[in-house]
């Protein structure tokens, strides 16, 4: 939506009532639309999906780094796994010890 503010101004020396009646009128329906306008952009469901987008980008980005970096270094990355899934067995192994 495209929005351009009118400026209403003074209203000139002897206007009459119903210029009067017409500007207030105008004014209103610029107002009103503003008011829509911010509404949409304010609105919970639309900030959400704009966080869910950037959640998406930014787990896509990262899963392309971490893939990337793996196969560059390959054996770093074999070892660091294996470790990490050491530790995960070591941990479920003393937890069902208890």
């Amino acid at each position: 939506m495209s929005f351009k503010p009118r400026t209403p101004g003074p209203a000139p020396a002897g206007a009459d009532l119903s210029a009067l009646e017409q500007n207030i009128e105008l004014t209103r329906r610029d107002l009103d639309e503003t008011l829509e306008a911010l509404h949409d952009r304010l609105s919970p469901r639309r900030r959400l999906r704009a966080a869910v987008q950037a959640a998406r980008e930014t787990g896509s980005t990262l899963a392309q780094n971490v893939t990337s970096t793996a196969r560059r270094y390959q054996k770093p990355a074999l070892i660091v796994s294996a470790c990490v899934l050491l530790a995960i067995a070591a941990r479920a192994i003393a937890q069902r010890r208890r």
